[in-house]
């Protein structure tokens, strides 16, 4: 369990704990709680009104990977293994040889 869901759980357990409290059952120190709990509000999973804290969304998931996000990764994958191949297998000149590394790299960050 994560951070963020931890206090999730603590939240819907107990609503009107404050962030001293928080801190004091989480072990956490008070900025790791007060940034946890912003997190929270940020992405619509908690609200505060007067001194309660109020769930608005159940339960908390860390938010999922696009499927854009998946498919880029694998094609630079795809791209960087390809180059590599070439590198070990081809003869290249050179120019060919440090075109392939300078793509490699580009790649790697990338990824």
């Amino acid at each position: 369990m994560n951070k963020l869901e931890m206090l999730y759980t603590l939240y819907k357990e107990n609503p009107k704990l404050t962030n001293r409290e928080v801190t004091e059952k989480l072990g956490w120190d008070d900025e790791l709680t007060k940034v946890k709990k912003y997190q929270l509000k940020k992405r619509g999973y908690i609200d505060t009104f007067d001194g309660e804290v109020i769930i608005l969304k159940s339960p908390y998931k860390e938010p999922p990977e696009t499927e854009a996000i998946d498919w880029k990764k694998d094609a630079y994958h795809e791209l960087f293994e390809a180059c590599i191949n070439k590198l070990r297998t081809a003869d290249c000149s050179p120019a060919q040889y440090i075109s392939l590394v300078q793509e490699s790299r580009l790649i790697l960050k990338e990824i």
